[in-house]
């Protein structure tokens, strides 16, 4: 009896490891395509914000609704501290594309009410490219706390 009951437990038991690893495989693999539909917009618009010819007003009034869509849909996959991480990152990107949104289009966005007084052309260039970098940061970390470490 002893000699058929170790067999069957170790039958069992891989057999339930196997049941428990398709498992994971396949939470994987939907939180994948769930990160690259969420992510694929965002990448689009920070290489698209490298071009010094792209307004970077233009582009964040017309791309963040989509972005919001895809976060809509991509935030039920993040839990607990990374979905708290991501919801204040969001909170940074989306604080950004309203205070364009209030402002407008057409207008830079100075450092600080002193500076805008004495701006010149150069300077509002210099400070889309800083709002630029500032973005892309945000946006990169945002994309790193959403993706989802590999640890099988």
């Amino acid at each position: 009896m002893e000699n058929i009951l170790i067999p069957l437990l170790v039958v069992l038991v891989g057999w339930l490891v196997r049941i428990r690893y398709k498992e994971i495989c396949q939470k994987r693999e939907e939180f994948d395509k769930e990160y690259s539909n969420f992510a694929a917009p965002l990448f689009y618009f920070i290489n698209a914000i490298q071009d010094e010819k792209i307004s970077l007003n233009a582009s964040l009034l017309s791309e963040f609704n989509e972005h919001k869509f895809a976060k809509e849909i991509f935030i039920d996959s993040l839990s607990g501290g990374r979905l708290n991480s991501f919801n204040q990152k969001w909170a940074e990107y989306e604080e950004e594309y309203y205070q364009v949104k209030d402002l407008g289009i057409l207008v830079a966005i100075a450092p600080s009410q002193e500076a805008l007084g004495n701006a010149t052309h150069l300077d509002a260039e210099k400070w889309e490219v800083e709002r630029k970098r500032k973005i892309h940061a945000i946006i990169t970390e945002l994309l790193k706390i959403s993706k989802r470490k590999i640890w099988l």
